[in-house]
């Protein structure tokens, strides 16, 4: 009958100790979750131009693993924001949208355990162009600015410096900037050039977004080629 007790006891004690080795492997093979990419129509930020009215937009993710089960949730946040079904990896959001928005999307997998929750976010910005290239001037009009070349690009007063060639025939070189970003300090030909002239004007873009410019001119007439880095 001892031997029996003892057995009995031993056997009362395998039922905890596997439910312990059972959650241990279970937090070892354990997977924390992940939003893995979320983007605005594909891109992630997406870039639109001041002026532009944008929507309805497509917010679109992944996860790195299928979340289903009581406690489960995936939701977005941001305009549109909500709650969306556990298999859904899109959203469309109507919008119209004309400022920089943020989205984002929100996922547990009801686990209750560190890692069960994960965010990520992906923005819609609304930028300005760069305009240079070469002109009689030595003013231009809005139309003028627009057409400088097709040289322009959307971008944010942090950028980095860029280096064109520049040939004007006769002509004088022109940098158009957002009045509000840092003043751009162009180097021609590799050398500090101070004598450009700066005028502010209210540029309309092709969408009819109104932005004050610094429009600078480069003083001089000139003729060949020149490298302009700024």
């Amino acid at each position: 009958m001892a031997v029996l007790g003892r057995g009995s006891g031993v056997s009362g004690d395998v039922a905890p100790r596997l439910a312990a080795l059972e959650e241990q492997m279970a937090t070892v093979l354990y997977t924390a979750s992940s939003v893995t990419s979320v983007t605005v129509d594909g891109a992630s930020p997406r870039i639109v131009e001041v002026g532009q009215s944008v929507g309805p937009i497509t917010l679109g993710w992944s996860l790195n693993k299928t979340i289903s089960g009581t406690g489960a949730s995936l939701a977005t946040t941001g305009a549109g924001a909500g709650a969306v079904a556990l298999g859904a990896r899109s959203k469309s959001i109507a919008g119209p949208f004309t400022t920089d928005q943020t989205f984002g999307v929100t996922m547990n997998d009801g686990s209750g355990r560190s890692g069960a929750a994960a965010s990520r976010s992906a923005s819609l910005l609304f930028q300005s162009r760069l305009y240079y290239g070469v002109a009689v001037g030595p003013t231009l009009t809005n139309a003028e600015i627009l057409a400088l070349g097709g040289l322009n690009e959307l971008t944010t007063s942090v950028r980095t410096r860029k280096t064109t060639t520049f040939n004007p025939a006769g002509q004088r070189i022109f940098l158009c900037q957002p009045a509000a970003w840092p003043i751009a300090t162009p180097n021609v030909n590799g050398f500090p050039e101070p004598a450009f002239t700066d005028v502010i004007q209210t540029v309309v873009n092709a969408f009819g977004g109104s932005v004050s410019y610094r429009i600078r001119r480069l003083n001089n007439v000139l003729t060949g080629a020149f490298e302009v880095v700024w």
